[in-house]
């Protein structure tokens, strides 16, 4: 009999045998690891080149955008009329959205919008920023709404998107503070984020849009684009890389060049009823790195070795109620003592065996029991 997480991996589909696996993965080894930059696909279909008809889509698109990237990137408002792409994003002006991560999606969207002189509202940053505000928590995590609700969210959403609003803003005096909170309070997450990534690169298979996959490597990612981070940027590195290459490594994307809804490859009963065809590219917030130059310390840094990589730890992460442990066999594993999406009351309720108590890893979750084939868990 195979341990639980010596079988961890069968319960999740491949889309291609692991000798074609191995000769599609482009990532090469040793320190200082080759430039992520040469062996990452730019494009969904593996780094081919596209179709036709989506090269001439993609000029048209750009010809659009270029009035206002000209004037954000020279800090004034431009002075022609920004054309459908401002006039599209000008309807999230007095827009309602749900009270959680998709605040920041208004934030941005407006923040962009004052920059090339199109119409905007104070009062609607003041609110956003103000809901925003109420969801932090100790140790730079923040919750996903009023509830405790804990999960990559914290990383790709709520500890990605300040950074980049911060590079909007720039040097703005009145964002001054805020901006330097966000960049303390990143580097705070990172220090027990870095903790949840296994040997393998393998991220916590826990919590809600897994089939984003590498998007988990997207706090490490922004922390190096910010270019503030207190965390070495060859540590940054190794975090992004190995997320990346644990994924690349392992059929994603598949033999079409694809990410389909699923983990490493296509597996439906991941989806959450808001998934689509398209949601698996968020996986690309965790390659931001890539609008780095290659003379960049994240790309000619050594990479610097994870906490799981420097041996065996236990921690307590207080936010989530997460107690940590990396073990010798390169697995990083969670007890739950605190996320269950409930609001948070004057007292805690007792202890109950919820779905939200339970164990996670960085090799298997409590849906591969149920998943995978009988024979493939006595083998």
């Amino acid at each position: 009999m195979r341990s639980r997480d010596s079988a961890a991996r069968s319960c999740w589909p491949r889309s291609a045998s692991p000798a074609t696996r191995s000769a599609r993965s482009r990532w090469p080894t040793g320190t200082p690891a080759a430039s992520l930059r040469a062996s990452t696909p730019m494009v969904p279909n593996g780094g081919r080149a596209p179709m036709r008809s989506t090269r001439r889509r993609s000029r048209r698109r750009r010809s659009r955008w270029a009035c206002t990237s000209r004037a954000t990137r020279c800090g004034r408002a431009s002075t022609t009329r920004p054309g459908p792409t401002v006039d599209y994003l000008a309807t999230f002006v007095g827009g309602s959205y749900p009270p959680n991560n998709w605040a920041w999606f208004r934030v941005l969207v407006e923040q962009f919008l004052e920059s090339v002189g199109a119409p905007f509202s104070a009062t609607d940053r003041a609110t956003d920023l103000a809901l925003l505000d109420g969801f932090e928590r100790a140790g730079g995590w923040s919750a996903d709404g009023a509830a405790r609700s804990f999960d990559h969210y914290a990383g790709w959403a709520l500890s990605f998107y300040p950074l980049l609003w911060a590079d909007i803003v720039g040097e703005e005096p009145r964002h001054t503070d805020r901006v330097a909170r966000y960049r303390r309070r990143l580097d705070a997450f990172l220090d027990d984020a870095l903790h949840l990534v296994g040997a393998d690169g393998g991220p916590l298979i826990l919590g809600r849009s897994l089939t984003y996959r590498f998007a988990t490597a997207a706090a490490a990612g922004v922390a190096a684009f910010s270019g503030t981070s207190r965390h070495d940027p060859g540590l940054l590195r190794r975090a992004v890389s190995g997320q990346v290459r644990h994924f690349t490594a392992r059929g994603a994307p598949d033999a079409t060049g694809v990410l389909p809804l699923g983990w490493y490859g296509a597996w439906r009963p991941l989806a959450q009823d808001y998934s689509g065809p398209g949601s698996p590219y968020w996986a690309a917030k965790g390659l931001l790195p890539l609008a780095l130059p290659a003379a960049h310390p994240f790309w000619t840094a050594v990479e610097q070795p994870l906490p799981i990589d420097r041996g065996p730890f236990t921690r307590v992460l207080l936010a989530p109620g997460w107690l940590a442990t990396g073990t010798p066999d390169g697995i990083v594993r969670v007890v739950n003592h605190g996320t269950d999406h409930r609001t948070p009351a004057p007292r805690p309720p007792p202890f109950s065996p919820a779905p939200g108590h339970a164990t996670r890893s960085t090799a298997r979750s409590p849906w591969c029991a149920a998943a995978e084939p009988a024979t493939a868990r006595a083998s």
